[in-house]
């Protein structure tokens, strides 16, 4: 999982090259789990009259065997909010998760 981590960097980072994309793998020793997180460093993203603003990161978390198991997305708030908002889809029947600040909501849908 660390080898296919650590060649998903260039790609993503080509990908997000306009965003100022910036990729590093964590080793999750708990789970066995390998996490991809790219961080768009180039912009923060803002309402129309600039109260609210917020840094954009996703990933992907990838199983001991290489597989992508979940996607996740992160808005932290730099500007007008305080809080951290993290959304992951997983690859499976378990469909999603929403945390703001560490803690997970009671429920998360499909739009």
């Amino acid at each position: 999982a660390e080898m296919i981590c650590q060649n998903s960097i260039a790609n993503e980072e080509q990908a997000g090259a306009d965003f100022g994309a910036e990729c590093q793998c964590t080793t999750n020793p708990n789970d066995q789990t390998v996490t991809l997180t790219c961080t768009d460093t180039l912009c923060s993203y803002c309402t129309s009259n600039g109260g609210i603003c917020d840094q954009f990161s996703y990933g992907v978390v990838f199983d001991a065997d290489g597989n992508n198991v979940a996607y996740f997305e992160k808005d932290e708030y730099l500007l007008g909010r305080h809080e951290t908002v993290i959304y992951t889809e997983y690859g499976d029947e378990d469909g999603c998760a929403i945390q703001v600040d560490g803690t997970p909501c009671t429920s998360c849908s499909f739009v």
